[in-house]
């Protein structure tokens, strides 16, 4: 199925593992050019050079701190002038400190805060001019996306992820006032909330902390969780990257300013 991607210059945030990761991949194989950003430059790398082997398409690595707003304008400058504009973007970075409010430090908590939602905002305060400037919005026309990556804590919250939760809230709710503002451009934005994926934070961090909460083993923490799901089983990074694919594609030219929940029914709901 073609979603309309080819030639489509995409900026990926988060990219050295997990989603972030899969998403630059989902997209370079449907055609898009990449350039993507993280703290640590070898995952990075490996990622541009795996993106030009398998797929041909343009790929920028570019090692920012997106804590830092000086990062964030660098990383949308540096990735327009490699890929001559932007089109799509795709923000993914953040990850919040688990525990309940008395375990995490004031700093961590605010510091997960900052990440995800100033580091959203800045991103998306940068990039959305260039997509206006692209010329392809309005009625008819190609415009920009932005695909906000959002956990479903947002929607529903859990008591070991206050800071997570209360950040992807308000990314969830940005996404909806910015998709007002810039509908006009024919720009769309659009928030994705998964549930559990099977990532390295998920084994090393979420069921380390649920079995903390429960008072099990990791093993059972496990085997608890996925029987709470509906489908009985975790998303995987790679599924979660063809989502953003078609979230940011032709095949989706009609949503925006809307919340897609990605859990496997575990939040099931109207």
């Amino acid at each position: 199925m073609d979603l309309g991607l080819s030639g489509r210059r995409a900026l990926v945030t988060g990219a050295s593992a997990g989603i972030g990761r899969a998403a630059v991949l989902a997209l370079a194989e449907e055609g898009c050019d990449v350039a993507f950003c993280a703290r640590r430059a070898e995952p990075l790398a490996e990622l541009g050079a795996e993106v030009r082997e398998r797929f041909g398409r343009r790929a920028v690595p570019i090692r920012a701190d997106l804590l830092e707003a000086a990062d964030c304008e660098r990383f949308v400058a540096e990735a327009a002038a490699a890929l001559g504009g932007v089109d799509l973007l795709v923000n993914n970075a953040g990850a919040s400190v688990l525990g309940s409010l008395w375990e995490v430090a004031d700093e961590a908590f605010w510091q997960g805060v900052d990440l995800k939602l100033r580091g959203y905002v800045r991103l998306a305060r940068a990039a959305v001019p260039l997509m206006r400037a692209s010329g392809r919005g309005g009625p008819g026309g190609r415009g920009g996306v932005v695909v906000n990556v959002a956990g479903n804590t947002g929607k529903f919250p859990w008591s070991h992820s206050m800071s997570g939760g209360a950040a992807n809230a308000a990314v969830m709710n940005f996404t909806v006032a910015l998709a007002q503002e810039v509908a006009a451009d024919g720009i769309r934005v659009v928030c994705l909330a998964p549930g559990g994926v099977a990532t390295q934070r998920f084994e090393t961090q979420v069921l380390p902390a649920v079995a903390a909460e429960r008072g099990i083993s990791l093993e059972e923490a496990r085997a608890t969780h996925v029987a709470g799901l509906p489908l009985g089983r975790l998303a995987t990074p790679a599924e979660i990257g063809g989502v953003i694919a078609f979230l940011a594609s032709e095949r989706c030219a009609n949503a925006t300013g809307m919340t897609f929940v990605y859990d496997g029914g575990e939040t099931a709901g109207l």
